[in-house]
């Protein structure tokens, strides 16, 4: 068992889900859609955003298969390549995740047991610290201070023993001073999160895939956390929540990935038979939003996988000429010659959700 999973009168908020409204569409929420293609240079090329940090008036993209993050300005230029897999002096094994804390950059290093800091506008090395414990991602809090996540996954094993807890909050030289959602020894689930923490203003929210809600930590008070709970209807079983292949069968509704909030809305990786389907929730009206149903829908301001928020603006990514052809004749937003010659390229457009 694990205490992520609390009753419902212990829930801050529960949002119940009974299926999609045809009616209420994502674009309701949306204002409009910009895009910004990035301006890659051989050295800043990456095949993945696996997370994406914005902070300091620069976009962080972190590529952890091919450890390394590129920084991008608010104009899609390239700021500084961090890329500096070894052994030697500020040079790390792994990036398994890294967040932004004012003027550093940290990258967690679980092969090296370290996190590696770096200067946030250059990229040069700073320092490093002992990393207490295995973490599979970290989010800065304020008053330096830092959250790590840490899930067991099924048929996998720590090298070394460490306390059974979800979550663990550092200081500023990463000695654990606070724990939550502690579990069971012998704990599992059937699979992992490339991230587990998102975040937006003061608040970071983390979940996993055993619990249908989301806890809510304050950066500035982090001990003062809640929960939201998310009812569905077509809710997973014990047995599937424990079994991978019956997980992956399962017709159920749950959380395929932790969701990211703007304001009042929520954008959510709604999971069903393995697939994943992009909704939003608006907390005002208590409702949940998807993008178009029928197969010849208006796609007009639809949402696409979000990889983040910031602002008032939600952001997702777009690398596929074909498939942005398919969008815009399904109603989606036609982008200019140079945004349209730059996936032709086949290279990385980010675009920007303004919502309402």
């Amino acid at each position: 068992s694990c205490s992520e999973k609390t009753k419902k009168q212990d829930f801050e908020e529960v949002w119940y889900f009974k299926g999609f409204d045809a009616q209420r569409l994502i674009s309701e929420c949306v204002d409009s859609v910009f895009y910004l293609p990035l301006q890659l240079n051989q050295d800043a090329m990456f095949r993945n955003i696996d997370k994406m940090v914005v902070e300091n008036d620069l976009v962080y993209i972190g590529d952890f298969r091919t450890r390394k993050i590129v920084a991008f300005n608010m104009k899609g230029e390239v700021q500084f390549v961090l890329n500096r897999l070894g052994s030697g002096a500020g040079e790390y094994q792994e990036i398994k995740s890294f967040t932004v804390m004012n003027e550093s950059l940290y990258i967690l290093d679980n092969y090296r047991r370290k996190v590696y800091i770096y200067d946030a506008f250059t990229g040069k090395y700073k320092d490093k610290k002992e990393l207490p414990v295995v973490a599979w991602d970290i989010e800065a809090l304020s008053d330096d201070r830092f959250l790590l996540a840490f899930v067991p996954i099924r048929q996998s094993s720590l090298a070394e023993e460490q306390d059974c807890n979800l979550v663990f909050l550092s200081d500023g030289d990463f000695k654990i001073i606070g724990n939550f959602l502690p579990f069971d020894e012998g704990y599992s689930e059937p699979y992992g999160f490339t991230r587990y923490f998102t975040t937006y203003g003061d608040s970071v929210f983390f979940t996993s895939y055993n619990f249908d809600g989301v806890t809510v930590f304050s950066k500035s008070k982090p001990g003062e956390h809640f929960q939201i709970g998310i009812e569905f209807e077509n809710k997973l079983s014990e047995a599937e929540r424990l079994d991978a292949e019956k997980l992956e069968m399962s017709a159920a509704n749950y959380l395929g990935s932790t969701p990211f909030f703007c304001g009042e809305y929520v954008a959510l990786d709604m999971m069903e038979e393995g697939y994943g389907y992009t909704c939003m929730y608006n907390r005002e009206d208590s409702s949940f939003y998807s993008n178009p149903l029928e197969e010849n829908g208006d796609w007009f301001n639809a949402l696409l996988s979000p990889i983040g928020s910031y602002k008032n603006l939600f952001i997702s990514e777009i690398s596929d000429y074909g498939f942005y052809q398919d969008l815009v004749g399904s109603g989606f937003k036609k982008a200019d010659a140079t945004v349209e010659n730059h996936l032709k390229n086949g290279d990385c457009v980010l675009l920007f959700y303004a919502m309402k």
